[in-house]
C-alpha cells in the first residue's frame, strides 16, 4: 500500500464525522442516515481510486449493488422494523468487504463461516479502537505507516484531546474564575452539542476505514473434522432427534386433530394453543443451525463409515426440523386466520422461510462435502428475501391480507391499520372501498386523523412513503373518509 496511509484515513474520518454531524443537524431523520451512508460509499470509492483500498472487482459488484438498493430502500420505506433490518444488513455487507492486498484473497462468494465471523469482529473492533491505531500510526505489513513530522503535532493534539477536555472541566470546576474564563473561550453547550458528536462520528468513521484497509489479525480456523469421534457426536445429537420425534408425534394429534382435541386436552382455545408455542418452535429451529454447523466442523469424518453415520443423523435432524418449521407455519396460519396479520408475524414468517431455505442449502452443500459454499448461499438468500420484502412493502402485504380476511367475514382491525407506518396508505386506499360500510368508515377516519395531525408525529423522520402520506395521498384519504362515512354514525 503506497504512501503514508494514516493521515489520509484520519482526514477522511474527520471529514465524514463533520459531514455526518452537519447532516444530523440539518436534514430530517432517516434521510440524514441514507445520505451519510452515501458519503461513506463515496469515500470508499475515493480510497479505491487513490490506491488505498484494493477490493476485488467481483466484491465491488456483489456488495455494491445490494448496498445501493438497500440505501434506496432506506429512503423509500417507512417501516421502522424494516429500517433497522436494512441498516444491519448494510453494516454487515460493508464489514464483509476484504482488501485483496492485505487480506484473504478469496472473493465474497468463497467466504467461509469462520472468515465471515472474523471480518464482522474485525469491523466492530475497528470502529471501537481503529482510530487509536491510526493516531499511533502503528506499522503493519502493507497497512498503516508512520506519519511524517508535519503530521506529528496535529496527531498529538488529537490523541490528547479527550484528556485535555477532562482536565479543563475539572480545573474549571475547581476555580470559578478560571471556569468563567474557559466559558468565555469555549461555550460548554456548543462543545457538547457539536464538538463531542463530531469527535465520536470521526472516531467511528476513521476506525471503520482502518478496519477496511487492514487485514484481520486473528489466526485462521483450523480445518474441519477430526476432533470428536463420530460415536460421541451420535451420542450428542441422537437424544435431540428423539426429542424432536416425540414432540412431532404429540403435535400430529393436536394440530391435525382439530379444535375439539385441543380444547378437551390443553384447556386452551385453538388460537391460544397456536400462539403459545409458535415462537418457541422458531427459536429451537434457529438454534439448531449453529449446532449442526459446529457438529460438522468438529466431528471426525476421515472414513466413509464416519461420514455416512454423521450425515445420516444430520439429515434425520433436518427432516425433523422441517417438521418443527411446518408446525410453526401451521400455528402461524391458525393464529393469523383468527386475529389477522401483524408486522411481527409477517417478519417472523419471512424468517421461517429463510430458515427452511438455509436448512435445504445445508443439506445440499455441507452434507455433500461443499462446506465452503454454505455461507455465501445462506447470506445471499437472506439478502434476496430482504430485498423482496422491501420491494413488496410489509405494510401493503399486511393490509391486503387483513382486507382479504374481512372479505371472508372476519373482523377488520381499523385501529391496527392506523398504527402502521405510511407504507400502509396506498394499499389501504385500494382495499377500503371493498370493506363493509362501518369498517370502511372507521378505517378511513382513523387514517385521516393520524396523517393529518402534525402533533401525532413528533419525530422529524422522512421517507418517500411518509412524504406521500402527508402530501399527495392526504387529499385522496380525505375524500375516501368523506365518501365512506357519509350517512354512517360510529359510536366510540
Amino acid at each position: 500500500m503506497p504512501g503514508r496511509v494514516a493521515p489520509h484515513l484520519l482526514g477522511a474520518g474527520i471529514a465524514l464525522g463533520v459531514s455526518w454531524h452537519i447532516l444530523q443537524e440539518t436534514v430530517p431523520g432517516r434521510l440524514d442516515i441514507a445520505l451519510g451512508i452515501g458519503l461513506f460509499l463515496i469515500v470508499l470509492v475515493t480510497l479505491q481510486g487513490g490506491g488505498l483500498l484494493h477490493l476485488p472487482d467481483s466484491d465491488r459488484l456483489v456488495l455494491g449493488v445490494p448496498i445501493l438498493l438497500l440505501v434506496g430502500a432506506l429512503l423509500w420505506r417507512d417501516s421502522e422494523l424494516l429500517f433497522v433490518l436494512n441498516m444491519l444488513v448494510i453494516g454487515g455487507l460493508v464489514a464483509f468487504a476484504r482488501p485483496t492486498r492485505v487480506g484473504i484473497r478469496a472473493g465474497v462468494l468463497e467466504t467461509g463461516i469462520g472468515d465471515l465471523l472474523t471480518r464482522l469482529f474485525h469491523a466492530g473492533r475497528g470502529a471501537a479502537t481503529g482510530s487509536w491505531a491510526l493516531l499511533g500510526a502503528a506499522r503493519g505489513p502493507e497497512s498503516v505507516r508512520a506519519p511524517g513530522t508535519r503530521w506529528a503535532a496535529g496527531l498529538g493534539v488529537l490523541a490528547i484531546s479527550p484528556v485535555l477536555l477532562l482536565f479543563s472541566l475539572l480545573l474549571g470546576s475547581a476555580d470559578p474564575v478560571f471556569g468563567q474564563l474557559l466559558g468565555n473561550l469555549v461555550d460548554p453547550e456548543v462543545a457538547m452539542s457539536h464538538v463531542f458528536p463530531v469527535a465520536v462520528f470521526s472516531w467511528l468513521a476513521a476506525g471503520i476505514l482502518w478496519a477496511l484497509t487492514r487485514a484481520p489479525s486473528a489466526n485462521p480456523l483450523p480445518p474441519a473434522g477430526g476432533r470428536v469421534s463420530a460415536s460421541m457426536m451420535t451420542g450428542a445429537l441422537a437424544p435431540i432427534a428423539l426429542l424432536f420425534l416425540a414432540f412431532l408425534a404429540v403435535q400430529s394429534r393436536y394440530l391435525f386433530g382439530g379444535r375439539a382435541v385441543v380444547a378437551g386436552t390443553a384447556n386452551l382455545s385453538f388460537s391460544e394453543y397456536a400462539r403459545r408455542g409458535f415462537f418457541e418452535l422458531v427459536t429451537v429451529s434457529a438454534m439448531m443451525l449453529p449446532i449442526l454447523l459446529l457438529a460438522d466442523w468438529a466431528v471426525s469424518q476421515h472414513t466413509d463409515l464416519e461420514r455416512r453415520r454423521f450425515r445420516g443423523l444430520a439429515l434425520c435432524l433436518l427432516v425433523l426440523l422441517s417438521g418443527l418449521l411446518g408446525s410453526a407455519v401451521l400455528r402461524m396460519s391458525i393464529y393469523t386466520d383468527e386475529y389477522g396479520l401483524t408486522e411481527q408475524r409477517l417478519f417472523t414468517t419471512v424468517f421461517m422461510v429463510w430458515l427452511a431455505l438455509v436448512f435445504a442449502w445445508f443439506a445440499a452443500t455441507v452434507l455433500r462435502g461443499r462446506r465452503e459454499q454454505f455461507t455465501a448461499g445462506a447470506v445471499g438468500s437472506a439478502l434476496v428475501l430482504l430485498l423482496l420484502l422491501n420491494a413488496a412493502g410489509p405494510e401493503a402485504v399486511i393490509v391486503r391480507t387483513n382486507a382479504w380476511r374481512a372479505g371472508m367475514g372476519r373482523p377488520f382491525d381499523a385501529a391496527y391499520l392506523a398504527s402502521l407506518s405510511a407504507g400502509a396508505l396506498p394499499a389501504a386506499l385500494a382495499v377500503l372501498p371493498a370493506l363493509p360500510v362501518n369498517e370502511r368508515c372507521d378505517g378511513a377516519s382513523r387514517l385521516l386523523k393520524r396523517w393529518s395531525d402534525e402533533k401525532a408525529h413528533p419525530r422529524n423522520d422522512w421517507s418517500i412513503e411518509r412524504w406521500r402520506a402527508r402530501g399527495p395521498m392526504l387529499d385522496l384519504l380525505a375524500h375516501e373518509a368523506e365518501t365512506a362515512c357519509r350517512g354512517v354514525r360510529i359510536w366510540r
